[in-house]
């Protein structure tokens, strides 16, 4: 991974409590996040999870049909495999997306990641 690990967990953080806190998905940083994301990036994968998991399909799809020029081919392929895997994770409503560990989208390969990733076990 190229970047900051602990930077990028930040962002993540920082995220996910704005989501949490005003309850919309972050659509606009979507495709500028996107362009400067490696493939597989942690980053990438919040993102797909925060516009899929407190979305239903239908209002996916009005969200972003009007904007598809700003965002980038990859995104929604990445959203189209969440939708498609169905029940592997159901839809989240406030308190369910406040209540997800923020792990599952870290980069814990810095200092300490490890130890982190074993504690949690």
């Amino acid at each position: 991974m190229r970047g900051i690990p602990g930077l990028y967990n930040a962002a993540i953080d920082m995220l996910h409590e704005k989501v949490a806190a005003r309850w919309v998905s972050p659509n606009l940083v979507v495709g500028s996040t996107y362009r400067r994301m490696t493939s597989g990036a942690a980053l990438r994968k919040y993102l797909v999870d925060a516009c899929t998991l407190t979305k239903d399909w239908e209002t996916f799809r009005q969200t972003f049909q009007d904007d598809v020029a700003n965002h980038v081919a990859e995104f929604l392929l990445d959203a189209m495999t969440n939708f498609a895997a169905g029940d592997l994770r159901q839809q989240c409503d406030r308190t369910a997306w406040t209540k997800l560990d923020r792990c599952q989208w870290h980069d814990h390969s810095g200092p300490g990641g490890k130890l982190r990733d074993e504690l949690k076990k």
